[in-house]
């Protein structure tokens, strides 16, 4: 999966010279390439793993990977450990680079929201 993660990355910046696209632009790129193609990497990993295994060892993996992240949240600690369980079996990963907008204002939520690296900044941004 290295060399693959590596060929991607490496021709993604030879797009970018190519064109003349800015340094700044072209580090700004690069940097948003390199976290997507290693959330891919470990997605793929994950899901590698998920499929050789039975049902209940992969809830039982599933809690372990997500039930760390959600631990770490005091709030969940107010929570069983079979709830805890339950929503770790429906929780998804999602990967967004900088700029990337997760939600815009007055939409309906579609579920909770957890930053497991990096971080997130809310802009409120007026009608013209």
């Amino acid at each position: 999966h290295r060399s693959e993660f590596r060929k991607k990355l490496k021709s993604s910046v030879m797009f970018l010279k190519r064109n003349s696209v800015t340094i700044e632009l072209q580090n700004r790129i690069r940097l948003y390439v390199e976290n997507l193609l290693d959330s891919q990497m470990e997605r793929t990993s994950k899901d590698e793993m998920m499929s050789m295994l039975s049902a209940s060892l992969q809830a039982e993996l599933q809690l372990m990977l997500v039930g760390k992240l959600l631990t770490s949240f005091t709030w969940v600690h107010f929570l069983d450990d079979q709830l805890v369980g339950q929503v770790c079996r429906v929780c998804t990963t999602s990967f967004l680079g900088p700029g990337d907008v997760l939600f815009h204002f007055g939409e309906k939520a579609d579920g909770l929201k957890l930053v497991r690296r990096g971080q997130i900044a809310l802009v409120v941004v007026s009608p013209a």
